[in-house]
Formats: C-alpha cells, sequence, structure tokens
C-alpha cells in the first residue's frame, strides 16, 4: 500500500516536473540535473550551518560581560526614551551588559535650538523640493 500511495503521489509531480522541462527546453532555459539540485543543497546547508555558529559565538561573546558591553545610543525625544526603555530592560533580562547609554542632539541653549530648527526646515524643504 505505502508503494502503490507513493506513486499516486509521485505522478502528478513527475507530470509536473516534465511540463517544466518541456517549457524550459523551448525557452532555451537548462534545468538542473538532480546532481546539480543536490550540491545546491549541500552547499546551502553548509552556509546555514557556517552562519548558524557564527551566530553562537556572537552570542557568546555578546553575554561575556569582559568581552563586550552593548553602548545605548538615543536622542532626548518620547519615542526614543520609550524605545531605549524597553531596548535596556531587554538586554538586562537577557545578561547583557548595558553600562553606558549616550543622549545625542541635546539643545543647551535658545541659539542652539534655534539654529538647530532652522537647519532641519532647511534640509526638509531641499528633500521635499527634490
Amino acid at each position: 500500500k505505502t508503494l502503490a500511495l507513493r506513486a499516486k503521489i509521485d505522478l502528478p509531480f513527475d507530470a509536473v516536473k516534465q511540463a517544466g522541462s518541456f517549457i524550459a527546453s523551448q525557452l532555451g532555459i537548462n534545468m538542473p540535473s538532480k546532481e546539480d539540485v543536490a550540491a545546491g543543497s549541500a552547499k546551502a546547508r553548509a552556509a546555514a550551518e557556517k552562519f548558524r555558529d557564527r551566530m553562537r559565538l556572537f552570542d557568546d561573546i555578546l553575554h561575556d560581560q569582559d568581552r563586550a558591553e552593548f553602548v545605548m545610543v538615543c536622542i532626548a525625544t518620547g519615542l526614543s526614551s520609550a524605545e531605549s526603555g524597553r531596548l535596556a530592560q531587554k538586554l538586562l533580562d537577557s545578561d547583557v551588559s548595558l553600562r553606558h547609554i549616550v543622549v545625542n542632539q541635546l539643545l543647551r541653549s535658545e541659539a542652539e535650538a534655534e539654529a538647530y530648527l532652522t537647519r532641519v526646515t532647511k534640509d526638509q524643504r531641499r528633500t521635499l523640493s527634490a
């Protein structure tokens, strides 16, 4: 029964394969052989295993506080602050060392804020007019 079932399953796939081969030959496309497909599969599997091994090494380094620490960089806005707070909590929950947070784009005076806003406005106008 198993062989009969297998034959019933293989029949439509063989028909599709034959139709695909016919169409490919009419279009001048060379269909890969089973060996080519197997070799490609082995190559993809090897690349995936290499990637997995590298990610494990990265994870080991990231969780070793003597070899790595995370430095968070954000800007002083409500959204950035909320996202940074969530990220910091996730890092701490995952035992990733987080010792420093850098806040960029702090405006210390009214003149500095006005100059910054003027630059942003000019950049927006330039972007929208392009």
